[in-house]
């Protein structure tokens, strides 16, 4: 997966109006090429997407940058060693791999890592792939270019280490700010104060560089408001373009609207646009480039500060406990995540309730029985005593694994029925 050469491109696209975002993964077309084609694409409630990524990042990428740790001092400088390296880059990639798995912001950057892709370029000289559709390479050649995207991979694999670290450190802080500034349950004493005094409060109290000074690549567009659909392709400027550049560059229009408009053709033309807009949805939306790891810390930053200047509150959902953003009520107390069955927490909850009515209504029906022999047999066996309180206990505890979908409900059955038949 990650020795391929073709890039990918996450897209983080917020609607200010509807209060939504989109992420969408492209992957490029083919090497060095400017199409991409969107292969994922995931919708949510505004800022969802950041609490996602702390949510599934918060034990995982500590453990990681610990793992990571452990190949530093052990990392080889001798390029021919073809064995031992090739057990980094398997090591590495199962890190990266795990930490994809989480969460679709992670999926859309570490197939871009440097480490991978100066690693592709080692592999090609010391497998000799050139072989192939290539001009054969010298010996000395082959083994300069083997030593020198080593030492790249090397230093990539030591700069991620070390990147790492401070992602582990950001995720800490930004779960940190996110529980002060946007969750009214954990300082209740807080709850009628605005996300933007919190967060000045945050600033001045825990981090006085929290928020400031960032620096962030947003675009404006006003379109559709979901334009990148699986599938869909489009086109990057693979130019470097500065900001001095991009202002050259502009089109600054200086035609007189009016007298274009008193042509006949012109007005037809502009009420056919006009028809045209009239009848999609369109909305401002920013949409934000996400290729590198230094990019998630950018789209994290943007998605806090939008939640806070829009003052939306963010709760624990009562199910599974995850932090969630307001999907459509701001009274919500159900996160929208969709389980591997398809089914949503809320959906999930009610089912489960019903089910732990189901499992307590056959308990208490199962006691009353034990209770009632026990009473009947007290004279007769003085052991009766005894043995329902050794029922009771394997009972209740049956009870609450089957709650805690520990085992299943026939499961459940099976245990205090042969508990009930074993001692009657």
């Amino acid at each position: 997966m990650y020795t391929e050469d073709r890039k990918s491109l996450g897209k983080l696209r917020i609607l200010l109006e509807s209060n939504r975002e989109y992420y969408c993964i492209f992957r490029q077309a083919a090497h060095a090429s400017g199409t991409y084609i969107c292969i994922e694409q995931t919708k949510t409630a505004l800022g969802q997407h950041l609490l996602d990524l702390l949510e599934s990042s918060k034990d995982m990428i500590g453990r990681i940058a610990e793992q990571y740790h452990g190949i530093d001092d052990y990392l080889t400088r001798d390029y021919t060693d073809f064995e031992k390296i090739q057990s980094y880059l398997l090591f590495i990639q199962k890190l990266y791999q795990e930490l994809a798995d989480t969460n679709i912001i992670w999926k859309s950057v570490l197939s871009n890592s440097p480490v991978f892709f100066h690693y592709h370029w080692y592999q090609f000289y010391s497998t000799r792939e050139y072989l192939q559709d290539c001009a054969p390479v010298g010996e000395t050649a082959r083994q300069e270019h083997m030593r020198h995207h080593w030492d790249l991979t090397r230093r990539s694999i030591l700069e991620e280490i070390t990147l790492f670290d401070t992602i582990a450190s950001f995720i800490t802080s930004m779960g940190n700010a996110v529980a002060f500034c946007l969750d009214d349950s954990t300082f209740p004493e807080q709850k009628e104060m605005h996300p933007i005094k919190r967060s000045y409060l945050y600033q001045s109290l825990f981090d006085n560089h929290f928020m400031s000074n960032d620096s962030m690549k947003v675009a404006l567009h006003l379109s559709e408001r979901n334009p990148f659909p699986p599938g869909k392709t489009l086109t990057t400027n693979t130019e470097t373009i500065t900001p001095k550049k991009q202002l050259y560059q502009s089109t600054f229009s200086t035609k007189n609207y009016f007298n274009l408009f008193q042509n006949a053709d012109s007005k037809t033309t502009y009420q056919r646009y006009l028809t045209d807009i009239d009848s999609q949805e369109t909305e401002l939306a920013l949409t934000l480039d996400i290729e590198t790891l230094e990019d998630v810390y950018t789209a994290c930053m943007y998605s806090f500060f939008t939640l806070v200047s829009k003052g939306i509150h963010v709760r624990r959902c009562k199910r599974c406990g995850r932090y969630f953003s307001p999907y459509n009520r701001s009274d919500e107390i159900y996160c929208s995540k969709i389980w591997e069955n398809g089914k949503r927490c809320r959906e999930l909850y009610q089912e489960e309730r019903l089910q732990s009515d189901d499992l307590t209504r056959y308990y208490r029906a199962a006691y009353k029985v034990q209770n009632a022999k026990k009473q009947r047999n007290l004279r007769n066996k003085p052991s009766s005593e005894k043995t329902f309180r050794e029922w009771n206990q394997r009972a209740k505890a049956a009870l609450e694994q089957a709650k805690n979908n520990e085992i299943s409900f026939e499961e459940f059955k099976r245990i205090v029925d042969a508990k009930s038949e074993s001692r009657a």
